[in-house]
């Protein structure tokens, strides 16, 4: 009877023990030290390395007019608004969808709805340095 209440004593601690590593991440604490350290020269290089952008947000804009891109101080008109009762065409839209704008600046992705009732929107992008607009 005495080694029976031992062993479950025993039992008792090794659970309980187990509960407050897993409860309280004791476990994960030491894992996440070693995986989250970073070099600071490899932070430095990696700063570095990354060009200028050629145009920022700042230099994007969407208003009822359009979509637009203002690059060496001049205004491109990428997509305009499409009018209430003209007819759907090229380089109009309903309402854009998704807009972002690649790391170097020169790439610009938008996603254009170019028919009131269109589910899935049409994907562009915009090249800057080009004027181009490619669609996928």
């Amino acid at each position: 009877m005495r080694h029976e209440r031992a062993i479950l004593l025993v039992l008792a601690y090794v659970i309980g023990f187990t509960t407050s590593f897993i409860a309280f991440g004791v476990a994960e604490d030491s894992l996440t030290d070693e995986l989250s350290y970073v070099s600071s020269q490899n932070m430095a290089a990696v700063m570095t390395a990354v060009p200028d952008p050629i145009i920022t947000t700042d230099d994007v804009w969407l208003d009822s007019r359009g979509l637009y891109v203002v690059r060496d101080g001049e205004e491109y008109f990428v997509s305009g608004r499409l009018p209430a009762g003209a007819e759907p065409g090229p380089g109009y839209h309903v309402s854009i969808d998704r807009l972002s704008l690649s790391n170097d600046g020169r790439l610009l992705y938008y996603c254009a709805q170019e028919v009131f009732d269109q589910d899935p929107c049409t994907e562009y992008v915009y090249d800057v340095l080009d004027h181009s607009v490619r669609t996928y």
